[in-house]
């Protein structure tokens, strides 16, 4: 990732997670704020009012499944 890519805010939040409906559309929400180091975004989608925390992770340790 180049550090122009890094600068554009939720670059990688485009779609919503429920509809698939742009998120660039004026009337839908998509705010991006930090965790600690974490990127998170706050999406609400104005097609079909979904509202929820996407949050970008770089490691997720998780137990094995037997």
């Amino acid at each position: 990732m180049s550090k122009n890519e890094e600068k554009i805010p939720g670059k990688g939040i485009q779609f919503c997670p429920s509809c698939a409906h742009p998120l660039n559309d004026p009337k839908s929400i998509l705010n991006e704020y930090w965790i600690s180091e974490d990127t998170a975004y706050f999406c609400w989608c104005k097609n079909c009012s979904w509202k929820g925390d996407i949050i970008k992770t770089t490691r997720m340790v998780a137990p094995e499944l037997v």
